[in-house]
């Protein structure tokens, strides 16, 4: 009697999910934005926005195992996330 090998199910299972299919949950971690509708640590389940998903704004969203280095990244002088966050404040200050 032959019997097939549970371990063939699960590259199926992963081949069946395709990566643009998955989204990680992210955080916005940039300063409050009202009118973009954008609240700092707002979270966000189906990944960035498309809207939010270009420069600089992308690189102020973190997936949760990032979230304290990213936050951290911030802080840090001449980081990609450091300017980006001063370049929204930058954007924010002239929208007023």
């Amino acid at each position: 009697m032959a019997t097939k090998k549970k371990d063939n199910l699960v590259p199926d299972a992963v081949e069946a999910i395709k990566p643009d299919a998955v989204k990680n949950p992210v955080m916005y971690l940039g300063p409050a934005i009202p009118r973009m509708g954008l609240k700092t640590n707002q979270l966000y389940r189906d990944g960035i926005p498309e809207r939010f998903n270009k420069e600089p704004i992308k690189r102020l969203f973190a997936e949760p195992l990032k979230i304290n280095d990213v936050k951290a990244s911030i802080k840090k002088a001449g980081t990609a996330a450091n300017l980006a966050y001063t370049d929204m404040l930058n954007r924010l200050s002239e929208m007023e």
